[in-house]
């Protein structure tokens, strides 16, 4: 969630019940969705939101809840619900590659490629999805090594190895299998739409959000407009919307001129504050909750090396894969009650060539130790079960001498995270953090590096604008045993 939100606006406002925020109208929902239709996608998709910024995170409705209360801006931020995911647990995802009725053979052969024929747009500034390069970076499978998500839970590293059949455009994956190498093992997990979806239980992913990834675009903003309105504001459609907005602004607010007050930027001022007294080591980057993807760009551009955004909702993530597979940003700008605008524009972004975007947890990442010279979660931390956990597995991908930037308003939710989970201001976090990162022997200092604190902005429509204060937290992995960095 980076604007965690994380995961942008990574986040969005607080809790319901709070009396010093004021009551949204309905028509304000930019959680989940929790009506209709939408509402057994919503419930299932909370147990995966570790990694989504502020703008989603209300919670998962249980059957029959329709917002019957006021919303508060707090509930606009994604959060993870606080039961974890264990892996898939039906034995037809377990087969063995090449087993008894498999339909894959061996691994792929990455080096293979096949040409694509793109299209033209059709007026709208997109292209049409059969034509989109939609594809998943070989240069950041082969340089990050992905290995199970599922067995990385019980300690063993195992790759994950493209299986035959994939299709390959200009030398990427636009679709295939990545499947587990462990004999006991051999989990599959898709590339959908140049996405690998790589969580430990991939079944209650796809449950939740395959309806999501399939659909189309509406490619016209008449029609957008006309099924928002005929859905109504608390449907899945309109509570996508809002997401997109917030998110979409506080990322790339800028690229367009003049026509909306509200500032934008926010995470990215965070970043660029955090490398500036954090530079990022050898290495490639990785951002934890990335959301709509601004700051993966600008981790690429500013490192020179592979940067991968990771994130759990599909719908954030999928405007950094807009930019970076069409050169085209686009999303639906909030104006007020429900109405949106669509705001479209194409862009070349600095590091766009070292960029990519995959579906993971934060919790789980599916790399093993000492993968990243650079691991940013910019307001993902209150945005996850086990907060803790989050902090133990950003220094686990660390290199020897990697850097780590974590920022939070402390704006715990209950729905999100478990009371006694929570870390409750800037002290707790810092110990936490001083646990993780260590003082060399014989140094006077941990590896904490420094602490900033920053304005947050989260547009929610013409009229409201949330203001937070985020603390950023800046900490180098060293070696406690002999002063050195660790490996």
């Amino acid at each position: 969630m980076s604007g965690a939100p994380r995961h942008a606006p990574r986040s969005p406002p607080r809790r319901q019940g709070d009396a010093s925020r004021p009551a949204l109208p309905r028509a304000d929902a930019s959680g989940r969705a929790c009506a209709d239709a939408g509402a057994a996608s919503a419930h299932a998709t909370a147990d995966h939101e570790g990694l989504h910024d502020r703008a989603h995170r209300q919670h998962a409705c249980g059957a029959g809840h329709r917002h019957h209360h006021p919303l508060h801006a707090g509930r606009l931020r994604p959060r993870r619900a606080r039961h974890d995911r264990h892996g898939l647990r039906h034995r037809a995802d377990r087969q063995p590659a090449g087993g008894a009725g498999g339909r894959h053979d061996g691994p792929h052969k990455l080096r293979r490629a096949h040409s694509c024929t793109h299209g033209h747009g059709d007026g709208t500034g997109l292209h049409h999805r059969h034509h989109r390069r939609v594809t998943m970076r070989l240069l950041h499978h082969e340089t990050l090594k992905p290995v199970c998500p599922a067995c990385r839970q019980t300690g063993a590293e195992h790759p994950l190895a493209l299986e035959a059949g994939a299709v390959i455009v200009e030398g990427d994956v636009r679709t295939g299998i990545l499947r587990c190498s462990g004999p006991a093992c051999g989990k599959a997990y898709p590339i959908l739409s140049g996405t690998p979806i790589l969580v430990p239980d991939v079944s209650s992913w796809l449950a939740a959000n395959l309806h999501l990834v399939l659909q189309g675009e509406v490619e016209s903003e008449a029609v957008e407009s006309l099924l928002g309105d005929a859905l109504g504001p608390d449907a899945a459609f309109n509570v996508v919307r809002q997401q997109q907005s917030t998110y979409g602004h506080d990322h790339y607010g800028d690229v367009f001129s003049g026509g909306v007050a509200a500032p934008t930027g926010s995470v990215r001022q965070a970043l660029a504050q955090a490398l500036a007294h954090l530079p990022a080591k050898a290495g490639p980057s990785i951002d934890l909750g990335c959301a709509a993807g601004r700051t993966t760009f600008d981790l690429a551009a500013a490192t020179g090396r592979p940067a991968l955004g990771i994130d759990l909702n599909w719908h954030l993530l999928r405007l950094g894969r807009t930019v970076l597979d069409d050169g085209h940003v686009l999303y639906p700008l909030r104006r007020s009650g429900n109405r949106f605008e669509r705001r479209s524009a194409r862009v070349n972004l600095p590091g766009a060539a070292l960029c990519d975007f995959w579906i993971a947890d934060a919790l789980a990442l599916p790399f093993a130790g000492g993968t990243f010279g650079y691991v940013s979660a910019f307001n993902v931390l209150d945005c996850v079960s086990r907060p803790t956990a989050l902090i133990a597995e950003a220094r686990r991908v660390l290199k020897a001498e990697g850097g780590l930037a974590l920022s939070t308003p402390f704006d715990w939710a209950t729905h999100a995270t478990p009371p006694n989970e929570w870390l409750d201001g800037p002290a707790a976090a810092r110990a936490v953090l001083q646990g993780h990162f260590p003082a060399p022997a014989g140094a006077p200092a941990s590896g904490m590096a420094q602490e900033l604190r920053l304005p947050w902005h989260v547009r929610l429509h013409d009229n409201a604008v949330v203001h937070y204060e985020a603390y950023v937290f800046l900490a180098s992995k060293k070696d406690v045993s002999s002063g050195h960095q660790a490996a």
